[in-house]
């Protein structure tokens, strides 16, 4: 078992936290499908089947499903970076292993260099609000910290 490890430290006291992920156990006769988004490059098209591959950065490709409405998006970004947003299902030990395209939309790769016009142009800035900042005490709710990572991700 693969274990994911977080340590926070205050380099003036020296106090650490350690955040670990533990994986969940599913019910491998019903598998969870939530909503989801990915990012790597689309490739494998498949037209006949609506198929596809998406190679993520560093981890297991994923199987794409999508429906017809898609196709001109598919053909148009084969190859290319980009970010799906869908239903995905999960295997037993947490892996993602197949995923119903919803929405496709053009990124960058992470490899690529920074573009600070690209960040200045972006129709939907992020700005960082520290009047909304998620403060916390030792000891405190893991599981409610992780919850607010995971909401703030597509906020």
């Amino acid at each position: 078992m693969l274990k994911n490890q977080i340590r926070l430290t205050d380099p003036d006291t020296d106090r650490s936290l350690t955040l670990t992920r533990t994986s969940k156990i599913r019910d491998p006769a019903t598998p969870e499908e939530i909503d989801a988004t990915v990012q790597g490059r689309l490739m494998m098209v498949d037209w006949k089947r609506r198929t596809a591959k998406l190679h993520r950065y560093g981890q297991p490709s994923v199987r794409l499903r999508f429906d017809a409405a898609l196709d001109d998006e598919m053909q148009r970004r084969a190859t290319r970076y980009v970010k799906a947003q869908g239903r995905a299902r999960f295997t037993a030990d947490g892996s993602l292993t197949d995923f119903h395209v919803r929405r496709l939309d053009e990124t960058r790769s992470s490899l690529e260099p920074f573009d600070l016009g690209e960040l200045l142009d972006d129709p939907n800035p992020k700005t960082f609000d520290p009047e909304n900042v998620v403060r916390a005490s030792e000891p405190f709710d893991v599981d409610a910290f992780m919850r607010v990572i995971r909401e703030g991700r597509d906020a």
